[in-house]
């Protein structure tokens, strides 16, 4: 293919990428698979990954979950073939994303252990915290709970230490572990701390959860007027985000816990 091909496939991919900005993922994905089908003619195995990994993005978007799943792995073993552990480290943490959106598991959890080395090896603190959180979210749901506040402490730790706010994600993990575990006062401490970054933020979807979380764990702790205030402030904000189901579960709590704290008195 000529040189006026290759320019037509890097246009194809500027234009998915400008698409995708925009959140028109339907035509980033029409630019993306263009891009794919000429760098396949043209024999550009780099050009083809980064096409396919744009072409998987724009799949998540839309939820085709199965599609993305093809073009990451597609793209994983480009990667691979070429040496590119940079590359291949970000591929998998896709695979493993998608294989979690799917409900595989066992699958998300190999791909996100090989990107954490990877990740290590090559000295990527971010991605490697964010390669952290996706394996503990997999040994979560795994019910492999001590793996899990292992993987999510590091996280945490490096979230901490790169200054990146994604840290309120891994607390949020980190809560939900110890809540399995039954290690309620270190639920509490992790979600106090997510919720002071969600409410930095300006987060409100990230905060109600937050604040949803306090008032479970201090309900368990026997705190109940705690539970209450953590819920009251859940329900405001359920109710200024339209989420009539979160609003309508935390009027059921605050009518339990008013009883709790009747009790009490």
């Amino acid at each position: 293919m000529t040189n006026s091909g290759r320019q037509e496939a890097i246009n194809q991919g500027m234009q998915g990428d400008a698409a995708k900005e925009l959140g028109d993922f339907a035509s980033a994905a029409t630019h993306y698979g263009e891009a794919v089908d000429l760098y396949r003619k043209l024999g550009d195995d780099t050009g083809l990954a980064q096409a396919l990994d744009g072409q998987g993005a724009a799949a998540v978007a839309q939820g085709d979950f199965a599609s993305a799943a093809t073009h990451f792995a597609e793209a994983s073993g480009l990667y691979r073939k070429l040496g590119d552990d940079t590359g291949l480290a970000q591929a998998l943490n896709n695979q493993g994303f998608v294989a979690v959106k799917q409900g595989d598991f066992a699958s998300a959890a190999t791909h996100y252990g090989e990107s954490v080395g990877l990740y290590r090896k090559l000295g990527d603190d971010t991605g490697l915290a964010l390669a952290l959180d996706g394996q503990g979210h997999a040994a979560a749901e795994r019910g492999h709970f001590a793996s899990a506040a292992t993987h999510y402490g590091e996280s945490a730790d490096l979230f901490r230490k790169l200054g990146d706010d994604t840290l309120a994600q891994a607390l949020d993990g980190q809560g939900a572990v110890a809540v399995a575990q039954g290690d309620f006062a270190s639920a509490a401490t992790h979600f106090a701390e997510a919720a002071g970054l969600y409410r930095k933020l300006g987060d409100d979807t990230g905060l109600a959860q937050a604040l949803n979380n306090q008032g479970f764990v201090a309900q368990k702790l026997g705190d109940f007027a705690s539970a209450a205030t953590h819920c009251a402030e859940a329900a405001d904000l359920y109710r200024k985000l339209g989420d009539d189901e979160g609003a309508a579960w935390m009027r059921d709590v605050q009518t339990e816990l008013a009883r709790q704290l009747e009790g009490q008195n």
